[in-house]
Parts: structure tokens; sequence; C-alpha cells
């Protein structure tokens, strides 16, 4: 086995599949796609990846890219007895609300977030002039993939995030409107959380799964932007949270 993941340091995609990568304990060679050289338009990675994104894995001669897709192949094709990310599909209770937990909110909610980031994506389009402290990767995935398949807390998180930087660092004003609605909805999953974790150690049941793991790179990313109060007024969330920060393979995955 010869796992290679074509990607970006720091890209919140990356670290998704990095993650589960140290999860379950899978060696892997890293291979750098530098979005400084554009080296994602280049001939020889569009052969790969026709589509010009990160990450993309390689396991064998065989590609797969999208991070979810990765990170779902990776866990049903390398599950051992001690760590397994997807419940059984034999399993059809379990397996329902895992993916209930991950397409949570995808329909109603995504498509208002899509709406706001369209709004405001003239002022939004140029990452580097603006010098944001997000990679280039993160601000790809947020603003090209805004029909993606992702539940309503990543792309929240992402786009809050974006726009409290520009406000901290260029001193815009006018998307306060926008803030106060996009904490508000944080709010209010982070509500929603609070009464499943109430019940249960995780979203999906009592084991942990991918549906809990999503959630590292941009949690990580919404706590550190001022928000660990939000989720200190959440005991259970909090502890949940802090609980997957502590995984050794999270650790490991920023420490890279």
């Amino acid at each position: 086995m010869t796992l290679k993941i074509h990607g970006y340091p720091g890209a919140i995609s990356t670290q998704r599949v990095i993650n589960i990568c140290h999860e379950l304990e899978l060696d892997y060679t890293f291979i750098l796609v530098d979005f400084k050289t554009s080296a994602q338009r280049s001939p020889e990675y569009l052969a790969l990846q026709p589509f010009g994104k990160v990450p993309l894995l390689e396991d064998d001669g065989f590609f797969v890219h999208e991070s979810r897709a990765i990170c779902k192949y990776l866990a049903i094709q390398y599950a051992t007895r001690k760590c397994k990310l997807i419940p059984n599909q034999k399993e059809t209770k379990d397996y329902a609300l895992f993916e209930q937990v991950s397409l949570q909110n995808q329909d109603s909610v995504d498509k208002e977030i899509s709406g706001e980031l369209k709004k405001y994506r003239l002022t939004l389009h140029r990452p580097a002039q603006l010098k944001l402290n997000i990679s280039m990767a993160q601000w790809q995935e947020s603003v090209t993939r805004s029909s993606s398949n992702r539940t309503i807390q990543f792309k929240s998180f992402l786009f809050l995030g974006t726009l409290l930087i520009i406000n901290r660092r260029r001193g815009i004003n006018g998307d306060e409107a926008v803030i106060s609605k996009l904490t508000a909805t944080l709010e209010t999953v982070l509500a929603a959380y609070e009464t499943i974790l109430a019940k249960q150690n995780y979203l999906a049941g009592h084991e942990v799964t991918l549906a809990d793991l999503y959630h590292l790179p941009y949690g990580t990313l919404t706590k550190s932007l001022g928000f660990a109060e939000m989720f200190s007024r959440f005991p259970h969330v909090n502890e949940w949270f802090d609980g997957l920060s502590r995984r050794q393979s999270w650790v490991k995955t920023v420490q890279e």
C-alpha cells in the first residue's frame, strides 16, 4: 500500500484527510501542490485532477478527490476492529444517524449561506491582497464550492471568520448584519448539538465517526477567531470538541 496525498499545507480540506489518515494510523507521502505557483493549474496536476483542486488521494494507482469522498474511502477501505469511522451500512439505524448528521441542514440553510457569499464576492474575491489569516486553499474551497456537499456549520464557520478578519484588518464596515446573522446561526447549531450531546458521547451515537472529525478543521479555526466563549456556553459541546481536539490524530495533524 502506497498512499499519496496531493495537497496544500494548512488547507482545511487537506487537514481533514490527513487527520483521518492519522486516525486510521495510515502511512502516507505528502506531495505539495503549491498554490503560490499555481501548481494546481499545471498540465501535470490537471491530468490527475481535472478540476484543479486539492486534496487528491492516490492509492496504488487509484485516484479520488473531494475531501469527504477521500475520508469515506479511507474509512471503509482501511477500517479495523479498533477503528471504524463509518457504521456498517447493514446496521441501518446507526448508518442512518451517521448520514443524518453528515448531511444536516444542507438543503435548507446552505443555500442561504451561498447567497450571502455571492452578495459579498466582489469585496472578498482577492484574499492575497486582503492578507487574510486563511490559506488560499481554504478560501478556494469556500468560494468556488458554494453548492458543495457540506453541513451549515462548515461554511458558516469559514465565511463568518473571513468577514471578521476583514473587519479587523481592513476596517471594512457594512457587513455587521451578516456577521450577526451567521453568529446567530452558529449559536443555533451549537444549541442543537448541546441537546444531542447531552444524551450521547458523539453526534451519531456513542462512538466517534467521520461526522465528528469533520468538525475539527473549521471548528478549530472558529474558536481561534474569538468564538471559544460561545462554545463554553454549551458544556456538552465544549467537552465534545475539546475531546476531539485532544485526539492524537488531530495533534499530529496540526503539528505538520
